[in-house]
């Protein structure tokens, strides 16, 4: 029975995949937000990853975290791994590719992917809603939106509506987040008056900045820039290199290549500690598998805290009980490059914009809910408005759920600019501290 005062967000985005409803009032809102499983079973996410494996026969076998559970357990060379596929279609800045590359060299046609996705997530909601608004990456093109209807519509979808991530972000921060406090506890709106906002998109391992304004209540994207920079995965990257300076890059290859589910789980667990509050006198702990511990031991003979004596950490770390004891000061390091990339990007997109150092820039993604970021944005840009929402991470469909509801007109100026930024990727090894 269809739910004729509901409508549905769905975000099919660069790195994760989510929807979420308002089974209230806009004036009173209650979100409903998807619920995953994670690949251990163990853990419930807000969001899944947007990766599909397919079959042999081209025939969607899994999505999200149940995709990553069966890469994980298989060594069959004949699925079909698909992980960056929403940048790979929308993200280049020019036509949609009729056909994409699996992981092991197999074509696809770019159709048939997109809409088993799109049918594989509406069978997914509980609910039949009157509506359903999905969003694209700010910096799709118009052919973006060609395709997706088109590929909607395969999918069993009469009426498709479709906006830009950045629009949904701004337009639900305009209706709930309009207020700002400033450091003299004085309340500002920030949207008003046809003022600029950024809003900065930080995921895994892209960045997105788009310059939107709102003016006689249509909102309007004049500017987006779409980089492959290392966000979330930079800070990985770094930690995972400190990791192999201790144990060896031969023990912790091996380390991944049979223990895939444990590697992901030190992944997910530094993922957690990335979005928490850190304290700079409180060290930091993170689980280390007993088949790490194990392998790097009958491997050398030594203990982790013996040949951390040997590296530049000595003094900054140490292991007991099966738990890596980090010094804020490593940890915070950490997140060095990733942050200063950013602020480099959000510079570069305030020159070319002609953005002035005075307006508001509204941080959402997973990336976003770091602490750390956020201090190292307000530290850079301390003129500007920096709102970090509760629920950064969830804002997109949210706001598609109310655009849905209460649609309003969307401009995407004719001449906006998408700057596709290419960040170089170090090697490892390369420690931010050195």
């Amino acid at each position: 029975m269809v739910d004729c005062n509901v409508a549905v967000g769905i975000r099919i985005g660069t790195n994760y995949t989510t929807y979420a409803w308002n089974r209230r009032s806009i004036e009173d809102p209650a979100f409903v937000s998807a619920q995953w499983t994670d690949s251990t079973k163990s853990l419930l996410f807000l969001e899944t990853p947007t990766i599909a494996l397919f079959g042999s026969d081209k025939k969607l076998q899994a999505f999200g975290f149940e995709a990553e559970k069966e890469i994980q357990e298989k060594t069959n060379n004949h699925l079909l791994v698909f992980r960056e596929f929403i940048q790979d279609l929308f993200c280049n800045g020019i036509q949609v590719p009729s056909h994409l590359t699996a992981e092991n060299g197999v074509l696809v046609l770019s159709s048939d992917i997109m809409t088993q996705v799109i049918a594989f997530l509406l069978r997914k909601l509980p609910i039949e809603p009157s509506k359903i608004v999905f969003t694209v990456p700010s910096a799709a093109t118009k052919d973006t939106y060609n395709f997706f209807k088109k590929s909607a519509r395969k999918a069993g979808l009469e009426k498709v509506y479709i906006i830009p991530e950045a629009t949904s972000v701004l337009y639900y921060c305009k209706e709930y987040h309009r207020l700002y406090k400033t450091t003299s506890s004085k309340e500002v709106d920030v949207f008003a008056g046809g003022k600029q906002s950024i809003v900065l998109e930080c995921e895994d391992d892209n960045v997105s900045i788009s310059v939107l304004e709102v003016r006689d209540g249509v909102i309007k994207i004049v500017y987006n820039s779409f980089s492959n920079v290392l966000a979330a995965c930079q800070v990985q990257n770094d930690f995972e290199a400190m990791i192999i300076e201790i144990v060896g890059e031969s023990v912790f290859d091996d380390f991944y290549r049979n223990n895939r589910l444990e590697y992901f789980e030190i992944v997910n667990e530094l993922r957690r500690k990335m979005t928490v509050d850190i304290k700079e006198e409180k060290p930091l702990n993170i689980n280390i598998p007993p088949s790490l511990i194990t392998a790097f031991e009958k491997t050398t003979g030594k203990t982790l805290n013996e040949a951390l004596q040997q590296t530049i950490f000595s003094d900054k770390m140490s292991f007991n009980h099966g738990k890596c004891r980090i010094m804020p000061e490593i940890f915070h390091n950490l997140f060095k490059e990733a942050g200063a990339n950013i602020v480099q990007l959000l510079n570069k997109a305030m020159a070319d914009s002609g953005l002035s150092k005075t307006g508001s820039i509204i941080l959402v993604g997973f990336f976003s809910r770091s602490t750390i970021l956020q201090d190292m944005i307000k530290k850079s840009f301390p003129t500007c408005h920096v709102i970090v929402p509760e629920d950064s991470n969830m804002v997109v469909v949210k706001g598609a759920a109310i655009y849905g509801q209460k649609p309003v007109k969307i401009q995407k100026h004719p001449e906006v600019k998408v700057d596709l930024n290419k960040f170089e990727i170090k090697p490892p090894g390369m420690f931010p501290w050195t």
